[in-house]
């Protein structure tokens, strides 16, 4: 592998992470006032 596709599943694997991350604690929180 070359250093752009690992860049590539780097930045996929952050950003899913982030997204699964915001979706789990949106799920946990019942209600528009989260914060």
């Amino acid at each position: 592998m070359d250093i752009a596709l690992w860049c590539l599943i780097g930045a996929i694997a952050l950003v899913g992470f982030v997204f699964v991350c915001m979706a789990f604690s949106a799920m946990n929180k019942s209600g528009p006032n989260d914060y």
